[in-house]
């Protein structure tokens, strides 16, 4: 298990938090930038247009601390991108989806590049 930080794209002395990220978490699921058109012989023609990190998404569960559970939760009310860095990178996006229950969050960060 690694440490994932996240932090905000502008300077703010609070503006980090590291932690482990539970076994619940995915961090490799996207999906193609393909499409698939049926065709007038009755086949298909498929458009794959690849896979790229924008196309991520990162499902994060975490026992938190109080101050860092607030912090989530605002940077998630105030729809704020931030930076997150994993085991395969630093990521620019921001958290779409939030939830905070007695300790445990659970949120879901959009990749944007």
């Amino acid at each position: 298990m690694y440490i994932l930080s996240i932090t905000k794209t502008t300077a703010a002395a609070d503006g980090m938090i590291k932690f482990k990220p539970s076994v619940k978490s995915e961090f490799k699921s996207g999906a193609l930038r393909a499409s698939r058109s049926a065709t007038l012989d009755g086949g298909a023609v498929i458009d794959n247009q690849g896979f790229a990190d924008g196309d991520r998404t990162f499902t994060v569960s975490a026992r938190l601390g109080i101050e860092d559970a607030l912090k989530i939760w605002e940077w998630f009310t105030d729809a704020e991108f931030l930076q997150m860095a994993t085991e395969d990178g630093v990521f620019y996006g921001l958290i779409d989806q939030c939830k905070l229950d007695y300790g445990q969050a659970n949120f879901r960060f959009l990749v944007q590049e």
